[in-house]
């Protein structure tokens, strides 16, 4: 009888949001502020704000998403320019440098649903190392200077995004949250 009590006892203090063990006359658990022994009011507040946050991250890695699908669609891209030159103008070094930037592109598009900030600055940095070669090489900076905003543009988007995941989880993780 006495075994129950004592776990009976160890149950009450532990918090309900993240499982840590807190001081029973606190009243809110000092991993992750849920309101323990706080009025339902609050305990509401409380799970508001983590629904609210995941909502965000949703959101924000919907915006992840449209970054991760511009570095495949590049790769795409990439490899049609390169079969095109390489077979129909004979242009075997293009098919080459083609085939490597599709690698690199669907390898930053598969790297950046763990690390997507680090893939999309990683993909903006060869997207516009590609640009300032062709500019220098070809003179074409200004040959198709709307996709090449547009491309620039979902890529910072990523950018922006990738940070505020990372913020995001990690104010969630702060609230016992995984």
């Amino acid at each position: 009888m006495e075994n129950q009590d004592t776990t009976l006892d160890q149950a009450a203090h532990v918090c309900s949001n993240c499982q840590n063990t807190i001081d029973d006359t606190a009243t809110y658990c000092s991993h992750c502020s849920y309101p323990q022994n706080g009025t339902e009011e609050e305990k509401a507040k409380f799970q508001r704000r983590i629904d609210a946050k995941k909502r965000l991250l949703n959101v924000v890695e919907k915006e992840v998403k449209k970054s991760k699908n511009t570095l495949i669609a590049l790769g795409v891209l990439n490899i049609l320019a390169g079969l095109i030159l390489g077979y129909f103008a004979d242009d075997m070094a293009t098919l080459i440098a083609s085939s490597v930037l599709t690698i690199v592109y669907f390898g930053l598009a598969i790297w950046s649903d763990k690390e997507p900030f680090g893939a999309s600055l990683t993909g903006l940095i060869v997207y516009g190392t590609i640009i300032l070669l062709q500019a220098v090489l070809e003179g074409a900076i200004f040959r198709g200077i709307v996709w090449k905003i547009l491309i620039i543009s979902l890529l910072i988007r990523g950018l922006k995004s990738g940070l505020e995941v990372k913020k995001v989880k990690a104010e969630l993780k702060e609230l016992g949250i995984s």
